[in-house]
């Protein structure tokens, strides 16, 4: 499973430069209101799943990143410039324009490759081992929009060069958003499209479409489906629903389903293999049984119960790692136990200001409690500016928190 190792931040906005070794398995981040650990959060949701582009696009920042997985260690360095432009009062730096660096070492059985670019024109090249760096073909001025700069993305690239198909498939599975400290999860899965295809009846292809990664419920959907059905739906039962079953056992509710209407049809002449239909499903939500025999709408379920029920579908959408901004916020104890049990061996990135997150976790030794909890401050600096430190716990204060843990 790949882990996130190592955040050096050199520039990003206001934080207070530092570098960060992070858990394998919990990191919990601490701190008053205003002291950056959302900030924290969605810069990790970034670097994990998103077009590094965006990280921020009109802001110099100058970071390195370290992703491990089982035999291989990757480092990438990403850095953002804008460029200065004349102007009548003199050169000034334009949020219009800049220049983005990436540079990637990957470092794994097969050898050594260093993956980079350009930042100026954009041209990227690839050295494997000690040979000279030759320009990557199809990758020169702007990329095609659908190339996408997240970083796995680009490892799995580097890997290639390496003919490393065990770390190119470790890459391939679904990588965090961040779970927000409300209930916009669950808005999330609303933007889900289900894509069928079809030849002479039979499925050919399927897929999800959207922001929230892949999701195990598409077998359990498929199991029912057939060309021309106006809706798709999928209830609790079978291993495919686990969460949704999950759900059903916590909450007493005796059933749940999830389903999706269709929205569009295309057809397609293939020759000899015969017509393509592809059916489009959008408009997807939840639906529920009381024990009384009553149907409701997810709309009618309380904020703790959205929460946990938007916690169990990213559970099962993201099988690398965990990012949860305040998880325990309108949970039961009961299921804030059994949400930290379901999280596996995942590594998993954490705030909480509740105390009862801390009642669900365990710790072995003095030295996992060190690496564990991230303590995030706002400090009042020269001029009235506030910077953001963020650092682990200090020998003394890790001994202190696992005496009173044991």
């Amino acid at each position: 499973m790949t882990i996130l190792s190592r955040l050096k931040i050199l520039r990003y906005r206001n934080v207070t430069p530092c570098e960060l070794s992070f858990h394998s398995r919990w990191n919990v981040l601490l701190g008053e209101n205003g002291s950056g650990k959302t900030t924290l959060l969605k810069l990790l949701a970034s670097l994990y799943r998103d077009d590094v582009r965006a990280i921020a696009p009109d802001e110099e920042f100058d970071l390195e990143v370290e992703f491990q997985g089982e035999g291989w260690r990757a480092v990438t360095h990403l850095q953002n410039t804008l460029r200065e432009i004349s102007g009548p009062h003199g050169p000034r730096r334009d949020r219009g324009r800049r220049s983005l660096g990436v540079d990637i070492e990957l470092q794994a059985a097969q050898g050594k490759v260093r993956y980079r670019n350009d930042p100026d024109t954009m041209q990227w090249s690839i050295a494997v081992g000690g040979a000279p760096p030759r320009p990557v073909l199809g990758l020169v001025g702007e990329p095609d929009p659908q190339f996408r700069f997240a970083v796995p993305s680009l490892i799995r690239d580097a890997a290639r060069a390496l003919n490393a198909k065990a770390i190119d498939a470790e890459l391939q599975t679904g990588y965090p958003v961040r779970f927000d400290e409300s209930t916009e999860f669950l808005g999330l899965l609303a933007q889900l499209e289900f894509q069928v295809t079809f030849r002479d009846g039979m499925i050919v292809a399927s897929g999800f479409d959207g922001p929230v990664g892949p999701l195990s419920l598409e077998s359990g959907i498929l199991f029912d489906s057939q060309q021309g059905v106006d809706r798709l739906y999928l209830s609790a039962g079978g291993d495919q629903t686990a969460f949704l079953q999950e759900f059903c056992l916590l909450t007493g509710i005796r059933e749940a389903t999830f389903h999706g209407e269709r929205k569009v049809r295309h057809s397609a002449a293939e020759s000899s293999l015969g017509d393509l239909v592809t059916d489009v499903y959008s408009g997807f939500r939840f639906s529920f049984t009381r024990r009384d025999g009553s149907i409701f709408p997810q709309e009618h379920l309380s904020y703790g119960q959205k929460r946990l029920l938007g916690f169990l579908c990213y559970l099962d959408a993201v099988p690398q790692a965990v990012i949860a901004d305040e998880l325990v916020n309108g949970l039961h104890y009961r299921w804030i136990k059994r949400c930290v049990e379901l999280m596996g061996t995942r590594q998993a990135f954490l705030t909480s200001q509740n105390p009862l997150l801390l009642d669900c976790l365990w710790f072995e030794s003095q030295e996992q409690v060190r690496k564990s909890f991230l303590l995030c401050s706002s400090e009042e600096q020269v001029a009235g500016k506030n910077a953001l430190t963020w650092r682990f716990l200090t020998d003394n204060e890790a001994e202190a928190f696992y005496r009173a843990y044991k």
